[in-house]
């Protein structure tokens, strides 16, 4: 009881901005327990943070504990995206094709795609894309939606 009562606390902190706090809390929780999704979340702590490097420690760590962790496995695609390492984000997302409907998977490899000059794969992604503001999302990371590019879609 008292890892979830943790939790709980970290995520409220992190849903204030008290990322410091939502921090302390989850270390707090992994010292009683060590779970993957307290790891996920303190990867998403410090990602929010700016400490993408860390962030990746604690999305790997979660995955060592649950490799089937999709989300984990999805923020640490995002967070390669982030430190432009697109190769990495690439072959860390597509495995999760056919396991995860999710705008953010779709997205983070619409803009790894393009990033690394897989136009064809990019449109792909793109068109999976259900939310309205994927145009605004992708100039975010400098990238054009394919009509944009010249491109259909």
């Amino acid at each position: 009881m008292k890892v979830e009562a943790l939790l709980k606390e970290a995520l409220e902190l992190a849903n204030l901005g008290d990322l410091d706090g939502a921090e302390r809390k989850l270390k707090e929780a992994l010292v009683v327990e060590n779970l993957p999704e307290l790891w996920n979340n303190l990867g998403n702590v410090y990602r929010r943070k700016g400490f993408l490097y860390q962030a990746i420690e604690a999305y790997q760590k979660a995955l060592s504990l649950d490799e089937g962790f999709h989300i984990a496995r999805l923020n640490l695609g995002v967070a390669f995206l982030e430190i432009k390492r697109y190769s990495e984000a690439i072959m860390i997302l597509q495995p999760l094709l056919g396991k995860l409907d999710r705008d953010e998977l779709y997205l983070a490899l619409a803009i790894a795609y393009e990033k690394s000059g897989k136009y064809a794969d990019f449109a792909a992604m793109y068109d999976k894309v259900k939310s309205p503001d994927k145009d605004k999302i992708l100039s975010e990371y400098g990238v054009e939606s394919p009509a944009g590019r010249g491109q259909s879609g």
